[in-house]
């Protein structure tokens, strides 16, 4: 029982040590260190986050990807961050001050991500002016080959420009053209004399003859 309090005591001083050197110590340092600036005091580093920072934050947290990238850029001594273009110095406690949890990464299987927003921006990219490209126009005038291809039911498809500039023909030309089909092979009643210069019909073929009993 005599050597249960020594040994309670070096275990709750191994805590209490570890607790004051990896906590208190590093917390009165660099706890409450502020942003810093120029001689002027225009040139102020590091901003406050915005609102979209924090939302990709709860992504970046959300997702897992702590455990594949880093956020840190190490000394020149310690790895090639700066010569891969990943910074231009090593990160210090100053660039944490305003993210609250730091992300610096449990293990780095791909690049660092440190000041990802400055290092790839992202493109502006604008749409066309015009839009879509116009329609072609039909090369006959008429409708568009898609209408005529257009199976029944469907919706109709609207005739193309070069249709819709061509003028219509007026009533007094159609009146003056007759219709073909009439001029080539003209239909005449039961009832009504051949046209003149007509040939006369002939004898009907075909049909049997009265019989002298049926006479």
């Amino acid at each position: 029982m005599k050597g249960l309090a020594p040994l309670f005591l070096g275990i709750f001083g191994t805590f209490a040590f570890s607790w004051v050197g990896l906590t208190v110590l590093p917390n009165w340092q660099i706890g409450h260190l502020n942003p810093q600036s120029d001689e002027e005091g225009t040139d102020i580093y590091p901003q406050p986050q915005s609102g979209m920072f924090e939302r990709g934050a709860r992504v970046y947290a959300a997702n897992g990807c702590i455990y594949c990238h880093s956020q840190q850029v190490r000394a020149d001594y310690a790895a090639d961050d700066i010569e891969r273009g990943w910074g231009n110095r090593r990160s210090a406690p100053r660039d944490y001050i305003f993210e609250r949890p730091v992300f610096l990464g449990k293990m780095r299987m791909g690049q660092d991500i440190a000041n990802i927003g400055a290092r790839a921006p992202a493109e502006q990219a604008s749409p066309a002016p015009g839009g879509g490209a116009p329609p072609a126009a039909s090369p006959s005038g008429g409708t568009s080959p898609a209408a005529l291809s257009a199976p029944q039911g469907a919706a109709p498809v609207a005739a193309s420009p070069a249709a819709k500039q061509s003028p219509s023909p007026s009533p007094a030309t159609q009146a003056a053209s007759p219709a073909p089909a009439a001029a080539a092979s003209p239909v005449t009643s039961p009832g009504s004399s051949p046209p003149a210069g007509a040939p006369p019909p002939g004898p009907k073929t075909g049909l049997a003859s009265p019989s002298p009993a049926a006479a």
